[in-house]
């Protein structure tokens, strides 16, 4: 799904031969991931110049503060912090996303940010189906927000990988509880699923948590109070929903859904 969007335009300098270039690259951003944009810059002369290229194509503005900007995005949008970067976007320029979201993950601490969330699952995509970006971060990125939450008391972080679902590997572990140590805050992963036909697994992802403590770090599983299986059926709402094809199907009056279900041409083309 689309995205509220706050774009932060400080530090950025770009040739005047590249502008048209560039707004197009913005415009397919745009139309694509946001919902609304909001962008800024401390800077007069940038806000200007990249305004005036961009307002013709976008009829899009720059605000002078951060400030105004959060103002200007209104109440109860997503919280995201994004640069307008088609390498970013598809993961192809790590250490540029990483640069200044150091930067954002600051300024958000200090504004009152609850900490640092991370996913890292196979599972997690965005509403074209592309992984989401920090499935592309590596364990130097990782680490260095970790660093930045070390600096702000009361925060805490929260991190998900493809070992949530499965078994953690060694090298998770090893990822995880030096986010933790880094940071010197608990690091919580979700969800543990329990299921007396996984005890080996179940007794292995906990063991994150004794290799943590033993490094002087703290993981902290979450899980939820209920039989998880039970929740899988094609009568309720479940993650079946989020299957791409699927929500169409699964959005039926139930009688219209499991009339489309038994269909096998329907079944064909939800394989």
């Amino acid at each position: 799904h689309k995205v509220y969007a706050i774009v932060n335009y400080d530090r950025f300098s770009i040739l005047p031969e590249l502008l048209d270039a560039y707004t197009a690259m913005v415009q397919d951003l745009t139309d694509r991931f946001y919902s609304r944009v909001t962008r800024y810059t401390t800077s007069g002369f940038l806000k200007v110049k990249l305004g005036d290229a961009l307002s013709r194509r976008l009829r899009a503005f720059i605000e002078r503060r951060l400030e105004a900007a959060r103002i200007a995005r209104g109440p109860g949008a997503l919280r995201c912090l994004a640069i307008e970067c088609r390498h970013c976007a598809t993961g192809a320029a790590q250490g540029c996303a990483g640069l200044r979201g150091n930067a954002l993950l600051a300024e958000s601490l200090a504004a009152g940010g609850l900490g640092f969330s991370s996913s890292q699952s196979r599972t997690h995509s965005d509403g074209d189906g592309r992984p989401i970006s920090s499935r592309y971060a590596d364990r130097r990125e990782m680490l260095a927000f970790c660093e930045e939450v070390a600096s702000h008391e009361g925060t805490t972080l929260e991190y998900i990988t493809n070992g949530c679902l499965d078994s953690f590997t060694p090298e998770e572990i090893d990822l995880m509880t030096t986010m933790s140590v880094t940071a010197q805050r608990p690091l919580n992963w979700n969800v543990l699923t329990v299921d007396a036909r996984s005890a080996d697994r179940i007794e292995h992802q906990l063991s994150a948590s004794s290799a943590a403590a033993a490094a002087g770090g703290q993981i902290v599983a979450l899980t939820m109070p209920t039989l998880v299986p039970m929740n899988m059926s094609f009568r309720t709402h479940c993650a079946l929903f989020l299957i791409p094809g699927w929500g169409d199907v699964m959005g039926l009056p139930q009688d219209e859904r499991m009339a489309k279900l038994a269909d096998p041409a329907v079944r064909t083309l939800l394989d």
